[in-house]
């Protein structure tokens, strides 16, 4: 391991200051002299040499002596040196010099150095250590927030998602967004070569996508926030959109490493009893690059080289809006990293957080730096969806909770496909309405026809009985003696060489002769159409 030894890490216990030291082919030298300055012992200047195949102390630490800073008088008093409890005391007569190998305690003064040894040629890949924590808070009745963790053999992703919007349309924007993620990462997570920047701006860029169509039909605007960062070797790949945080800690101090894509908007409150009838001015984030903000997507990308002993944490707003950044500090250096997230949201919640709360905390360290039993900490709870499930759907689905509209145009042949079933659906609902009319004004009709046909009963039935109390329609009119036609015969003109003549004591001969006889229909008989108009009678005459 001597031949590959390429940094040497000096990590403080206390303050977690880190002294990295580059040697053999790196530097292309066997040797290399550092100053080390810390707390607790003076300044040191100490050469490090490969020791040349030995196992057991692959690196020689020398002491050259101490140098004072400028301007002040060189220390007295000795100064204690030791690796492992192994050592000597130092002054300015004596250069002492022990072998160091990995893991090794390197005690000067009163501070106290972890060393880490790391191969050129074959550094072995870091072991991850990770535990999480999401929780719905003292008051919202549900969880906004997702979390997705992904455990590969060669990379590993972490990812955390704050859903926006009303009723559960954020939290189904959040959880879809993470499984979308979950299944991209499955499918290139056994790939050579892979471009995880590339892979993970695809995968924002569809998503996106599905959730912009998605909330365009929606009764009131959805998206979420997303943060991913995926762990392959010693490298991290990062993309980001939203104001969820990825924060490093490198031991010493804590460092956002995101940009919050926010907008703070000014708004006046009116005078009320709770503001003492003061109107006061209030700030509102509202955030200007999300998922589903708009049609096109462009995430925050960058990658970073990590070192041992590095922390990760990703948190959502409902824990930086409680804590600022040297409160968090303050839990992390005191906290091991397995306790660390629910020690968060625990302190969170004690200052009346009013929104969802997920943290999940990473650690990067070499094998052999693990000294707890377990490494991870994988606890089965709601909203954390862990490894990928063939169960996780690609597009989204319109629910009755979300209250949309059911055509969303998830792709051209969804498109196609809900356009036919609309038809369809829309044919059939019409075909259902025409028969519904027509029954009705069946019927409207059948009770009209019904009283229709009792009207012509009862008149038919009353000109009936008119009829029996009536004379025979066909019997001859009685007609008055006025009425008869009297004809006389007149006595032949004289003059006229008729051989016969009048006798003049003959009757003059009548004869009656009635009109013909009317037969009229009893209805008839007395209409007054025939009979009442006397002085159209009377002209006619």
């Amino acid at each position: 391991m001597a031949a590959y030894v390429s940094q040497i890490h000096l990590t403080h216990k206390e303050t977690g200051a880190r002294t990295i030291v580059h040697i053999g082919a790196a530097v292309r030298s066997s040797d290399r002299e550092v100053l080390l300055v810390g707390n607790g012992h003076p300044r040191l200047r100490l050469r490090f040499t490969q020791a040349g195949g030995d196992d057991d102390s692959p690196v020689m630490i020398e002491c050259l002596g101490i140098e004072p800073p400028p301007g002040a008088p060189p220390p007295t008093e000795p100064v204690d040196f030791s690796v492992d409890n192994r050592g000597a005391t130092l002054n300015m007569a004596g250069n002492p010099t022990i072998g160091i190998k990995h893991g090794s305690l390197l005690t000067i003064g009163k501070g106290v150095y972890h060393c880490e040894l790391l191969t050129l040629g074959y550094l072995p890949p870091p072991q991850i250590q990770s535990a999480w924590q999401t929780v719905i808070g003292p008051v919202q009745d549900h969880n906004e927030d997702a979390l997705g963790i992904y455990r590969g053999k060669r990379a590993q992703l972490f990812a955390l998602a704050d859903g926006v919007g009303g009723a559960e349309a954020g939290e189904r924007m959040s959880e879809f967004a993470i499984k979308w993620l979950l299944t991209a990462f499955h499918v290139h997570r056994t790939d050579d070569e892979v471009d995880w920047l590339q892979v993970m701006r695809a995968a924002f860029q569809a998503i996106n996508s599905e959730v912009w169509h998605f909330s365009r039909l929606s009764a009131a605007p959805s998206g979420t926030t997303l943060t991913a960062v995926v762990l392959q070797g010693w490298d991290a790949y990062v993309s980001h959109v939203g104001d969820s945080r990825l924060y490093l800690w490198n031991g010493i101090s804590l460092r956002q490493l995101t940009t919050d894509h926010v907008t703070f908007i000014s708004e006046r409150v009116g005078a009320n009893p709770l503001n003492k009838g003061r109107v006061i001015t209030t700030r509102r984030a509202v955030l200007d690059r999300g998922i589903g903000k708009g049609a096109t997507i462009d995430p925050e990308q960058f990658q970073f080289r990590l070192n041992p002993n590095d922390r990760l944490l990703l948190v959502s707003d409902g824990l930086y809006n409680r804590m600022n950044d040297d409160e968090i500090a303050d839990v992390i250096r005191d906290t091991s990293i397995l306790s660390l997230p629910q020690r968060l949201v625990t302190k969170a919640n004690e200052r009346f957080n009013d929104d969802n709360l997920s943290v999940i905390a990473v650690r990067v360290i070499t094998p052999q730096g693990i000294r707890e039993r377990s490494s991870n900490r994988v606890e089965s709870m709601p909203r954390v969806y862990v490894g990928y499930r063939r169960g996780y759907r690609a597009r989204l689905k319109a629910t009755e909770e979300l209250n949309t509209n059911p055509i969303i145009p998830f792709s051209y042949r969804a498109r196609l496909w809900l356009r036919k079933r609309a038809t369809r659906g829309n044919f059939i609902r019409l075909s259902l309405l025409l028969a519904l009319v027509f029954v009705m004004v069946w019927w409207i009709n059948r009770d009209r026809s019904e009283q229709i046909a009792a009207s012509v009963t009862a008149t038919v039935r009353a000109a009936e009985t008119r009829a029996a109390r009536t004379p025979t329609a066909n019997a001859a009119l009685t007609l008055p003696a006025s009425t008869l036609v009297s004809t006389a015969t007149q006595p032949a003109p004289s003059g006229s060489g008729g051989a016969e003549s009048a006798d003049p004591t003959s009757s003059p001969t009548i004869t009656l002769q009635p009109f013909p006889t009317i037969t009229l229909p009893p209805e008839y008989r007395r209409s007054k159409s025939l009979f009442s108009d006397s002085k159209n009678d009377e002209s006619t005459s």
